[in-house]
């Protein structure tokens, strides 16, 4: 399998499992964070392989897609801005 391939398993993945986390997303963010995975579970499936040398593409990708691709995005937190708010009078304070 190649990193684009997994890439785009994920963003299936998450389109279906995950469409609310995956809405809040740009495009582009989703893409990213695709590739990460892809790159990472890349990793994890030559790594077992190295450890269990018989072990095919398709037997690696099952026991390793669970580490990285088939979690939910990760959806950046808003930022909350400090400026925006009233400033408290004496009463509020109390």
């Amino acid at each position: 399998m190649t990193e684009a391939e997994i890439a785009q398993i994920t963003l299936d993945h998450w389109r279906r499992e995950y469409p609310k986390e995956y809405r809040k997303l740009s495009r582009e963010e989703a893409l990213r964070q695709a590739r990460g995975c892809a790159t990472l579970t890349l990793m994890e499936m030559k790594a077992l392989k190295l450890v269990h040398p018989g072990m095919t593409d398709y037997e690696a990708w099952t026991e390793s897609r669970h580490l990285f691709c088939m979690n939910p995005p990760q959806v950046p937190k808003p930022t909350y801005d400090f400026e925006e708010d009233e400033e408290l009078t004496e009463e509020q304070e109390r």
